[in-house]
């Protein structure tokens, strides 16, 4: 019993948010789980409490940790919205638009004022318009940056 009573005062509730975090951020390593990712701070800021100003309260440490959590939750969700959008127009670009990153040639005048506009590009013709929202004169060499159904959008 003197092995366990060693140990008893390393292993306290204080190193189990340390524990909690590390889960967490195992998780998120595997997956694309921003919430994950909160836990794991949440856990970091609950044992960084515990070990200073909570003063070994358990009651306070999980307030600490709910409330860390769900803050982090709310300030994490644009970011995770605005990477899971990124890499899904990436994912289109690659996958459905075979002209990406190509160059092609003004046929028809590109305004956007008078949605007007036709490139040549891999010898397909193909709607365009301005991603800046300059005038392409015919001639011209572009470049297809992104998408907008069967509309391309050039620079």
């Amino acid at each position: 019993m003197e092995f366990l009573a060693a140990y008893r005062d390393f292993f306290t509730f204080d190193k189990l948010w340390l524990v909690i975090a590390i889960i967490a951020f195992l998780v998120k390593i595997f997956t694309k789980e921003y919430v994950s990712l909160c836990i794991g701070i949440a856990g970091l800021i609950t044992f960084a409490f515990a070990e200073t100003i909570l003063d070994h309260k358990f009651f306070y440490q999980i307030v600490t940790f709910i409330v860390a959590s769900i803050f982090l939750s709310f300030l994490a969700q644009p970011y995770a919205i605005r990477k899971n959008e990124e890499r899904r127009q990436k994912q289109a670009m690659e996958k459905n638009v075979p002209f990406f990153q190509k160059t092609g040639k003004v046929i028809e005048k590109i305004d956007n004022m008078a949605p007007s506009g036709k490139i040549l590009v891999e010898g397909s013709t193909m709607k365009a318009r301005s991603a800046t929202g300059i005038t392409h004169e015919i001639d011209e060499e572009v470049r297809v940056v992104d998408h907008d159904r069967d509309i391309l959008i050039v620079i």
